[in-house]
């Protein structure tokens, strides 16, 4: 298996803002889009880092993904799934 930009998450991630990531291509274009500050922060280098890895190799990408979701969840971001 090879990654996309169409390559669907193994899980969607609904944010706050009333974004759904739930593509390859979704959390590669969030990330394009954070602040210096959200940059520079470990749980975010960490994400991005975690899906360039799943570039290379696909099997990561359910880790890549749930790193994306800790990053999400450490900023506030993500919707809480008991509401």
């Amino acid at each position: 298996m090879q990654l996309t930009l169409v390559t669907p998450l193994p899980f969607p991630l609904e944010l706050k803002n009333g974004v759904r990531l739930t593509l390859v291509g979704d959390a590669i274009a969030y990330f394009t889009r954070l602040s210096g500050e959200q940059q520079q922060t470990h749980y975010w280098q960490r994400a991005i880092w975690m899906f360039n890895t799943a570039a290379n190799e696909p099997t990561y990408l359910r880790t890549a993904t749930i790193s994306l979701q800790t990053a999400l969840l450490m900023d506030q971001l993500l919707v809480d799934p008991s509401d």
